[in-house]
């Protein structure tokens, strides 16, 4: 699945492998995330709410700080899904926003 790249992915399949590689503790390196962030912002505008739940708690596990303009979109795609959040995604959503708009000021 790899060897084609995250961009031929749909966004569950992207928030699934996020969510895969942070879980394992894996580290897959820059280029990998790169296009997987890149990957990741092409699909927010479809992702479900657990999707983006997944993809910004993976991001977080994973160390990768998106742009502000990633982000911007990340926040205006959850807004849309808020209803549909489950308690425990939204509460981990919220934290995992808040650390990363944090280190986007500090950087």
């Amino acid at each position: 699945m790899l060897e084609k790249g995250p961009e031929r992915l749909d966004g569950a399949q992207l928030a699934r492998l996020g969510w895969c590689l942070a879980a394992l503790q894996a580290k897959p390196g820059q280029l990998l995330m790169a296009r997987y962030l890149v990957a990741a912002g092409g699909q927010l505008e479809h992702m479900e709410a657990r999707s983006l739940s997944d993809t910004l708690w993976a991001c977080a596990m994973l160390d990768e700080k998106p742009a502000k303009p990633w982000l911007d979109c990340f926040l205006a795609e959850s807004r849309k899904h808020l209803p549909a959040f489950p308690a425990g995604a939204l509460a981990s959503t919220v934290q995992q926003q808040q650390q990363q708009q944090q280190a986007c000021q500090l950087a």
